[in-house]
């Protein structure tokens, strides 16, 4: 395995995205990073965790900081600029706390994109998992290409963005949702350019997108595949119980409407 390296050409803070309430995801998330992910833990010119008051034991090295904001109902998108502002850092690179490692993270690529966000000031962030609505436009690295101008070109998958380009599209009062859904439209309307991994390529960062805990409960299918191939505690499942999967409601025109204007409005406060 490659170790991870990043240069000093442009400072890069690693942000922790996670509150107090998921506590109990923290020790197997960390263990499984550190598995699978050697030197994360020293790469970064700083770190820091979205939560409010726990402190995180992320390595024999690394104790990740809370934000410590006074302000105990404090929203996502409050919480995401208060730590972009404190790393003080010309990129950023933010991971959720259910993003579970399943095998060695692709060091050699991730410097590889970072290089080029780097050297290619039109980028504003990548996103490393395969979104279908990616371009089939070339770019200079084979296996990237551009996110099409839609819903979630903001996302909050794991992703290098740059902070100024990430500070511009956040809003304060926003939830994680309304951060993807209305940041993307911000996103669109400032012609933003990110980048996706091609689908059908290796992963650079091998992890369930998002479904690994969904309203506070692990899903099953997903979580039994982590305790018996990965060996994460078996505890956590009955403590936490499980959710069951439902289908998507369909979203009515009134309401398409209503969240354009919005989404639109938006753009014009802070």
């Amino acid at each position: 395995m490659t170790k991870i390296k990043i240069d000093k050409n442009g400072k890069v803070g690693f942000v922790f995205s996670t509150y107090d309430g998921t506590s109990f995801l923290w020790p197997d998330f960390f263990r499984l990073l550190n598995r699978f992910w050697p030197g994360f833990d020293t790469a970064f010119d700083g770190y820091i965790s979205m939560a409010e008051e726990k402190k995180i034991i992320a390595s024999d090295k690394l104790v990740i900081q809370p934000i410590g904001l006074s302000n105990s109902n404090s929203t996502y998108s409050e919480r995401l600029l208060e730590c972009i502002n404190r790393l003080n850092c010309e990129y950023v690179f933010i991971i959720l706390d259910d993003f579970f490692m399943k095998s060695a993270v692709d060091n050699a690529r991730f410097a590889e994109t970072l290089g080029f966000i780097r050297n290619n000031s039109h980028i504003d962030g990548i996103t490393y998992e395969n979104f279908r609505s990616a371009s089939e436009k070339d770019v200079q690295i084979p296996y990237l290409r551009y996110l099409k101008k839609r819903m979630f070109l903001c996302n909050l998958q794991i992703g290098l963005w740059r902070s100024s380009s990430l500070q511009k599209i956040i809003r304060l009062n926003e939830n994680p949702w309304k951060f993807e859904y209305y940041g993307s439209v911000r996103a669109c309307l400032f012609n933003y350019r990110i980048l996706t991994i091609k689908k059908g390529e290796p992963p650079i960062f091998d992890y369930d997108c998002g479904w690994l805990l969904v309203r506070g409960k692990f899903d099953e299918k997903i979580y039994h595949e982590y305790v018996e191939k990965l060996g994460i505690d078996p505890h956590l499942g009955d403590v936490i119980g499980y959710h069951e999967r439902e289908p998507a409601k369909k979203v009515g025109l009134m309401t398409k409407i209503r969240h354009a204007i919005l989404s639109v409005l938006s753009v014009f406060r802070r």
